[in-house]
């Protein structure tokens, strides 16, 4: 009698590990399809910020708004931006190359 106790004891907690497990596989897939959402809607961003600081640095060298502190404050903190933005960036590719190579293996 003890040893089906046993027996019993054990299968339910090996159905509970599974089913756990399970849950949280779906539940990390769940999240990484939302961030992979949130980083796949950033597409372009990098480039308006290059724009923009294209479009700065043009203002700041017109002879009236040349070496206006202002102007090369707002220069390096987007260059900043565009760096940590070049950071997202990478981070993307990665991600996409592991999907890339999940997708076929799937497949």
């Amino acid at each position: 009698m003890g040893r089906l106790k046993m027996d019993f004891m054990w299968t339910l907690i090996l159905i509970i590990s599974i089913t756990l497990n399970i849950l949280l596989v779906w539940y990390i897939k769940e999240i990484v399809k939302r961030l992979w959402s949130v980083i796949s809607s950033k597409k372009g961003f990098l480039e308006e910020v290059d724009a923009y600081l294209a479009h700065l640095k043009s203002v700041y060298e017109m002879e009236m708004f040349y070496g206006d502190e202002t102007i090369q404050n707002l220069i390096e903190h987007t260059r900043h931006m565009s760096n940590l933005l070049q950071q997202y960036k990478e981070v993307e590719s990665l991600m996409e190359e592991e999907n890339i190579d999940e997708t076929s293996e799937e497949e």
